[in-house]
């Protein structure tokens, strides 16, 4: 957790962090980006990777997630996030954003990270349950899909008369803005690299 100033920092102004560089394990001088360590190194954990011969430690993709959840228990209101062009494209698998983004979204029960709480998200709990390596649907972050996700689902789909699920009253937790944010900012640093 960080704060700016002092020991007594108001949980609304903590964020839980993500960084997108990484130092070498035995020589602390020398840093390597995610995106270098994904492309050119060699990792057995997706957290220490093994790059020009040095051993590198950086959160992965699951600790990413991890990092939102802790974030998220705790009432925090941000992620932090520096050198977010360091990542890997939002669209590839293993990138941290992505990771982030979508546990931000399985807290709420949205599995598939649509912007909606509905049957398809019920669909992917169910098709993954018992599971502890399809954590698609693993909306409280235990490490395995089982009821206590489906009570996460159930929890923010509101159920209409007539047995539909309603999308409308579908809470997002406060770092969802954060991440947004930093969406935009990699979105702009792409597009400035184009021109």
């Amino acid at each position: 957790m960080f704060g700016s100033w002092g020991n007594n920092v108001p949980t609304a102004q903590l964020g839980v962090g993500l960084p997108f560089y990484a130092h070498s394990v035995t020589s602390p001088d020398a840093t390597h980006t995610y995106a270098e360590l994904v492309s050119g190194g060699t990792t057995s954990d997706g957290n220490y990777y093994t790059y020009a011969g040095r051993s590198y430690w950086i959160p992965g993709p699951s600790l990413a997630a991890q990092r939102v959840k802790f974030g998220n228990d705790r009432g925090l209101e941000h992620l932090i996030i520096w050198e977010i062009g360091q990542d890997l494209s939002p669209t590839n698998p293993n990138s941290l954003l992505r990771a982030a983004f979508l546990k931000n979204e399985t807290l709420s029960g949205d599995f598939n990270g649509d912007h909606n709480v509905d049957a398809a998200d019920f669909d992917i709990w169910r098709s993954t349950y018992g599971q502890a390596t399809d954590l698609r649907a693993d909306g409280n972050g235990n490490g395995v899909v089982d009821m206590t996700d489906y009570v996460v689902w159930r929890k923010h789909a509101a159920v209409a008369g007539s047995g539909s699920i309603a999308n409308s009253n579908v809470p997002e937790p406060a770092c969802m803005s954060s991440i947004a944010i930093g969406l935009f900012l990699l979105a702009t640093r792409r597009f400035e690299r184009r021109r």
